[in-house]
């Protein structure tokens, strides 16, 4: 869901990262109801941590994203790392 609405990409770019520098590292998904066809589902995301690996030369970003449906019930947490690899 997250990669379909593009968010990773929009949290880069307000950390003003280059893209073409990063990678998916890490998903997870904790549900919390059931997400039929037809629901309409919103989301907030929000940076929880990040650090560096291997000297700095790794910098992990670590996100989580609350999804709601429709009718305002909790319906899943999303847990995404990406890594970029510094220059």
């Amino acid at each position: 869901i997250a990669m379909e609405a593009a968010q990773p990409l929009r949290v880069l770019e307000d950390l003003a990262v280059d893209k073409t520098r990063t990678m998916h590292g890490e998903q997870a998904f904790v549900y919390h109801g059931a997400i039929c066809a037809g629901d309409v589902i919103t989301g907030r995301q929000k940076v929880v941590d990040m650090y560096e690996k291997k000297g700095g030369a790794l910098t992990f970003v670590v996100t989580e994203t609350r999804l709601d449906n429709q009718r305002g019930e909790h319906v899943c947490d999303l847990r995404t790392v990406i890594v970029v690899r510094n220059a």
